[in-house]
């Protein structure tokens, strides 16, 4: 119907942002910039450790969670819902240039257990 501006308070702060008036029956919704200007949201780029220290502390804390690859401790069985119906995509074409490097971090996969080469198609 129309765009206003309308007086927010927020943290015993008034900000003033545009919004859009419509007819329907929806949910509002305060946009990005309006987020980012009453300190509701703030954008993260990258988080750094304050000190080498605390990086290494962590590691040694969680040590546990930094060892190996990352597998599960035993074959685990991924159940879906009845009505899911499964999806095959074709396999993405891989530039020339770079067909020996992937077969090499397959080969390279393979041979650390991520990855088990198979022949033939798996059952759902």
């Amino acid at each position: 119907m129309g765009k206003a501006t309308i007086a927010a308070e927020f943290k015993d702060k008034y900000h003033l942002p545009d919004v859009q008036v419509v007819s329907s029956d929806v949910i509002p919704v305060l946009g990005l910039p309006s987020c980012i200007e009453m300190k509701l949201i703030k954008r993260i780029h990258n988080i750094e450790s304050s000190t080498e220290k605390d990086a290494e502390e962590l590691k040694k804390e969680y040590e546990h969670l930094f060892d190996g690859i990352g597998t599960l401790p035993r074959e685990y069985k991924i159940k879906i819902k009845g009505q899911a119906s499964p999806t095959i995509h074709p396999p993405r074409p891989i530039p020339q240039i770079l067909k020996d490097n992937v077969k090499d971090e397959l080969k390279h996969m393979e041979m650390m257990g991520v990855i088990t080469k198979v022949e033939q198609p798996t059952k759902w």
